[in-house]
């Protein structure tokens, strides 16, 4: 039968590719990679599977379902019209396939045998090895099968004999080693590869029992635990690549291979990987993936699973995706090259892949040619010049290209040139228009407008303006006694503790971090603050460190995202202390990587929990009341599970089991909330890292106490010691009052010192009632949870299905937690407001906020052997705060890091503070930067506060700190002012200082802490970038917002907002804007220019026209006038020097040679224009006009500039 097979001209009308696939004369679709109706597209139905299952067979579905049915052969006819049989088990398949092996089809011949050694780079070993295993078989057709083996099993004939080819049959296995099915290579050209299947004799094909094809999983017999799991195309060849790394000890990957075109059945995919349980998938695309749509397309709908899932999925990248000419990934691993393979995260492969898809369709239209692998033409139509929309429609597609990776040539003419000299050739309103909706070409401008190119020649470039001249480096911020207590690193030169009256700053190279920390801690320092700058790999460092090199028996690993640690070494080397949970949720980082975080009111959670009554320990803490994580604690004892929580894992239990297992590694990662008491935990042979110390270690503990809060004390006290009730009136009725609203409330609330004046003097006998208190108001949880106690019997002592009979559900004690319990917050009340403990009070939005001093991380900080604090902005200062020690116990020491020449800040001026408060015209402003950023720089990512976020951005306080998603951009914006709560800030200050809290000396030390934090937030989101680790790259930080800046150590550039993008400016520079453009107008054209000639074409009145000239230009007048002198002296005769010298008065000439030179060292524009206004008032125009014709061009652009920026 005749067949028309597809080309580029003609796809194939199923899967769209061009290659393979073939439509027959009578209109039947022969698709070689498409298995499925599932895998059909709209309006096309799927008859059967092609001949050794190499594809399927479709035809056009008109719906009528009363077509005729072709002639087929008695073969085809069978193998449509027959009832499958059914397929065997998994089970049942691999016992036959076993029969098999060890009666027919034994061994490995010769040839094939020198076919894997010399053409696939197998030893002879690993030869002999696979075949023992029965991995790799020569098949023989035609062969009888041995007793036991049915004709249900595929590639068995109804007369008992091998169907297929001569060839090595591959097994296909899953991760318990079961043999699923058999492709067989061929070894030759036509066809490659088939499938062992009995289809077309009436037997059961290749598909398991879910319906889909066999899956090859490959896991090293001796691996117990698989750590990766790589996802690659080919039967053979994914077998090879677990060859190639098992053979370099890498036994704890396992591979999975697919041979259906990149497509893994979803079934059996999640099915697999389930039992595998890897902590890491890898996908290893073919060489040339994303230029085949199918493939491609498959791709994605891989990644997109594996993360509906919850994995951690990456991609790996050596230069193929895009090209044939590189290697696929066994060949790769075959050449002893695994180091050129760079892992990318999802988000970047599916980016590339959908750029590479629009240049694809590009092609297709026509205009744009595909010459080689890396350079396209482009072919204008003749009339394409004067078309706005085609002009358009070719610089997208030029940029797309280039994005690609693909060089552009526009052919023109018969001639070759760049797509800039082509867009040059467009007349002047294209260009100006394309300029605007493309600002990656520039425009040509006339002579009349040749000044505007003079002007952007000497001004700084993307119309950045003045330098802060406020600028500071980061020695001059320094205290000078601390910038003379500084040495070098010389090893064995460390002072000891004790030494000095004031520990110095030891700096240190490169590579010699960790030789610095053993040896402080040798020499007795117990506190080390590596105060090293972001990006330095101080935890990479602290994640390759081993106990015994420390002399410790454990490292501890505190971070507050110990569930997600970015740090490789860290997760790679260091277990981690499972929290108890009822479950997490997948979420993802701005850069596509996901990561568990707990669920929100609503979510379902997509893991399993390990305890099942995590929501009552939650309910208690919120009551703040906590419960230690011994055997006796009453949540634990009286759980029905408490014997399989200790001993195994499951659906709902399991912590402690998880728990024990972990504290017996030798490093450990977790929250210092997870971590063992100092109590039950012996701490002094460990040593502690803390990693962004500032951020993790939580030193206070807050209460909000409500209106019903109040009522439920009063209640109690009422009831039980009524004098202490009658004594306290007067504390009732003002928290009454202020809880109520009945006195009004400032706008940041009541502060610590205006509750403390509101309430008074506390009573004498405070300590008397705060002991009564804890009696009356310290909940039973023993007979909260021990509900058998009533009748003599404790709970805890029954059987756990009796537990589970007579215990209340976790919802009832929830409900009872919530409703029956009472906050714990009277007494701690009491305690702060006589000064007992260290604590502030705050009154805000109707709740009583106590703050109290939360001693548990510092307490684990002073049993441990040594704690190393990793964070860049920590100062010895606070961090002993912090810690509760003494500045001079802490030694600091930081790595010595060369200036960043490819680092350029730019602050953004003129928006305010952009707060979390900001106003809807606010917001459209900073919209309209993160348009015009977005054209600048294509990659950028923005950080803003969290309710401002947008899909992919970072928020303040999450990402800008302590977060490895933006170390790979150009550019990274941040946008308001990162202030925290001020009124959390002073609870933490007041809680945790150490200096005279009365009002007068407060306020000034607390505005250097508070300058401390914010500056802290804004150097850690400059670290992002990580911009001394790529010297080579250039690199751009945005600021937007008016804050001083001068405390970095970069030199900062300001630029208005307005001068970014016109659209990012206020009502004010917005209208003065249209009205210089209209000047320009009036003046292009001829006409006179008077305000109310501006006020026709700008639209805006005369008086608003005269308020913004004297503010932006000291006057209308003024400012006109040297304007227009300006505009008029670029178009008079500048090279007759005979002229010029007798049309110059001498004074003119004084005037140019002393004073306009002067103006040139001003680079604020606003002093320029205030000088040049203070004395050209005094000169007629035919005067000021003979000096500007001998100013210095130079100048003269610098004056057009300063008259347009005000």
């Amino acid at each position: 039968m005749k067949r028309q097979y597809t080309s580029k001209r003609n796809l194939c009308p199923v899967c769209g590719n061009h290659h393979g696939c073939a439509i027959r004369e009578d209109g039947l679709i022969e698709c070689l990679r498409s298995f499925s109706q599932q895998d059909a597209p709209v309006g096309y139905r799927f008859l059967t599977l092609l001949r050794n299952d190499m594809g399927g067979l479709f035809v056009l579905d008109d719906g009528s379902n009363q077509k005729e049915t072709p002639a087929y052969s008695q073969q085809q006819r069978y193998s449509i019209d027959v009832k499958v049989k059914e397929r065997l088990s998994i089970e049942e398949r691999d016992r036959q396939f076993q029969l098999l092996r060890q009666a027919t089809v034994t061994t490995l011949s010769t040839q094939h045998s020198t076919h894997l050694q010399q053409r696939r780079q197998l030893s002879t070993q690993e030869i002999n090895w696979v075949s023992e295993l029965g991995w790799l078989l020569t098949w023989e057709p035609g062969l009888y099968a041995p007793n036991g083996v049915t004709t249900q099993l595929p590639g068995i004939s109804p007369d008992g004999k091998l169907l297929g080819r001569s060839g090595i049959a591959i097994a296909a296995l899953d991760p318990d080693f079961h043999i699923t099915g058999f492709q067989i290579a061929t070894l030759q050209n036509d066809p490659k590869y088939i499938w062992l299947s009995g289809i077309n004799y009436g037997g059961n094909g290749p598909q398991l029992p879910n319906g889909e094809l066999p899956l090859f999983c490959w896991k090293h017999p001796d691996t117990k635990n698989v750590k990766v799991v790589i996802l690659c195309e080919g039967a053979l060849k994914s077998l090879l690549t677990a060859l190639f790394l098992w053979r370099t000890g890498q036994t704890d990957i396992a591979v999975i291979g697919t041979a259906s075109a990149a497509r893994y059945g979803e079934k059996t995919l999640k099915d697999y990987l389930k039992r595998l349980r890897p902590k890491e998938i890898r996908l290893m695309p073919d060489a040339g993936a994303i230029l085949n749509t199918h493939i491609a397309k498959a791709n994605e709908e891989t990644l997109q699973r594996c993360h509906q899932w919850g994995y951690r999925i990456s991609v790996g990248d050596w230069g193929q995706l895009d090209t044939k000419e590189y290697l696929d990934i066994d060949e790769l691993l075959a050449a002893g090259r695994q180091n050129e393979v760079k892992l990318i995260t999802s988000a970047a492969y599916l980016s590339q892949s959908h750029t590479h898809r629009q240049i694809n369709q590009l092609l297709k239209q026509g205009s744009f040619h595909l010459l080689s692998d890396r350079q396209i033409e482009l072919r204008p139509r003749e009339d394409s010049i004067k078309n706005l929309d085609l002009i358009r429609h070719y610089a997208k597609g030029i940029s797309q290209c280039r994005k690609g990776g693909y060089q552009v040539i526009v052919v023109w003419n018969d001639q070759t040139i760049t797509p800039s000299d082509f867009f040059a050739l467009c007349p002047e309103s294209i260009q100006k228009q394309l300029a605007f909706d493309d600002r990656e070409w520039g425009m040509l401008y006339n002579l009349k407008l040749w000044f505007r190119r003079m002007v952007e020649r000497y001004r700084p470039k993307n119309g950045f303006g003045k330098k802060n001249p406020a600028h500071q480096t980061a020695d001059k911020t320094l205290d000078e006694n601390q910038k003379d207590n500084t040495i070098e690193y010389k090893p064995g030169k460390l002072p000891r503790i004790g030494d000095c009256a004031i520990p110095p700053k030891i700096v240190f190279k490169k590579g010699q971090r960790l030789q610095v920390y053993t040896e402080a801690i040798a020499l007795g320092w117990k506190h080390i603050l590596d105060n090293s700058p972001t990006g330095t790999f101080k935890s990479h460092d602290a994640g390759i460190a081993t106990p015994k090199a420390f002399g410790v028996d454990k490292l501890w690993y505190f971070t507050s995202h110990a569930r997600n640690v970015t740090t490789e070494t860290v997760e790679r080397n260091y277990s981690y202390l499972e929290v108890r949970n009822s479950g997490m949720v997948w979420d993802y980082t701005p850069n596509g990587k996901p990561y568990l975080r707990w669920p929100k009111n609503g979510e379902v959670p997509d893991t399993k929990g390990n305890c099942h009554r995590s929501s009552v320990f939650t309910a208690l803490r919120n009551k703040n009341i906590l419960v230690d994580e011994g055997p006796e604690n009453p949540v634990c004892s009286t759980c029905h599970l408490l014997e399989a929580c200790r001993s195994v894992s499951g659906t709902g239990f399991g912590h402690k089991s998880q728990r024990r297992e972990t504290l017996e590694s030798l490093r450990i990662v977790t929250h210092p909330d997870s971590a063992p008491d100092t109590n039950d935990y012996d701490w002094s042979n460990c040593g502690n890292f803390w990693d962004e110390a500032m951020r993790t270690v939580q030193p206070i503990g807050s209460i909000a106490a409500s209106l019903l809060d109040l009522n439920q004390v009063i209640a109690e006290l009422a009831i039980h010691y009524p004098e202490i009730n009658i004594q306290l009136q007067p504390l009732w009725m003002v928290l009454r009052y202020c809880l109520t609203g009945e006195i009004k409330q400032p706008l940041h609330g009541w502060n610590d010192a205006a509750v403390r004046e509101m309430l008074g003097y506390p009573p004498e006998n405070l300590d008397e009632i705060i002991t009564q208190a804890m009696s009356i108001l310290n909940p039973n949880l023993n007979s909260l949870f021990n509900t058998t106690c009533e009748y003599g019997v404790d709970l805890n002592d029954l059987p756990g299905k009796l537990r589970k009979r007579f215990g209340d559900k976790n919802f009832e004690l929830t409900q009872k937690i919530q409703f029956d319990v009472i906050l714990n917050w009277f007494v701690p009340f009491l305690q702060v407001w006589g000064r007992r403990i260290k604590g502030a009070l705050r009154i805000n939005q109707s709740q009583l906020l106590i703050s109290t001093r939360n001693e548990r991380h510092a307490q684990i900080a002073q049993a441990a052997g040594w704690n190393i604090y990793l964070d860049a902005t920590a100062t010895p200062d606070y961090l002993c705060w912090w810690m509760g020690v003494d500045a001079d116990d802490i030694l600091t020491v930081e790595q010595e890091v060369s200036a960043s020449k490819n680092l350029k800040i730019i602050q953004v001026t003129g928006l305010g503070q952009v707060s979390k408060q900001r106003s809807d015209f606010c917001q459209s402003r900073v919209h309209a930067l993160r348009q015009e950023f977005l054209v600048r720089h294509p990659d950028i990512k923005f950080i803003d506060f969290v309710k401002f976020c947008n899909e992919g951005d970072g928020g303040w306080f999450r990402d800008s700190r302590g977060s490895n998603d933006f170390k790979d951009i150009t550019a990274l914006a941040t946008f308001g002012i990162p202030y925290q709560n001020i009124g959390s800030l002073e609870a933490l200050y007041l809680t945790i200082g150490r200096c005279d809290f009365s009002p007068e000396s407060v306020g000034e030390k607390f505005q250097r802490f508070v300058d401390w934090a914010t500056q802290a937030e804004i150097k850690q989101a400059i670290g992002r970038l990580r911009s001394h680790n790529r010297p080579m790259q250039q690199v751009y930080f945005y600021f937007c917002a008016d804050y001083d800046l001068s405390f970095l150590s970069p030199q900062v550039e300001c630029v208005k907002a307005s001068d970014i993008t016109i659209e990012a400016g206020s009502l004010d520079e917005k209208s003065w804007w249209k009205v210089k453009n209209a000047v320009k107008e009036l003046w292009e054209i001829g006409q006179k220019i008077t305000q109310s000639a501006v006020e026709a074409v700008s639209g805006i009145s005369q008086g608003y026209i005269s308020k913004l000239a004297t503010e932006f230009g000291g006057s209308w007048k003024e400012w006109l006038k040297i304007f227009l002198s300006l505009l008029n002296t670029s178009y008079t005769t500048r090279n007759n020097s005979e002229y010029e010298s007798c049309r110059i008065p001498e004074e003119a000439h004084s005037i140019v040679c002393t004073v306009m030179e002067l103006l040139t060292q001003y680079d604020d524009p606003d002093v320029l224009l205030k000088e040049i206004f203070s004395w050209q008032k005094y000169l007629d125009n035919q005067y000021w006009e003979w000096i500007l014709e001998t100013t210095p061009l130079k100048l003269q652009a610098k004056i057009i500039a300063a008259l347009e920026e005000v």
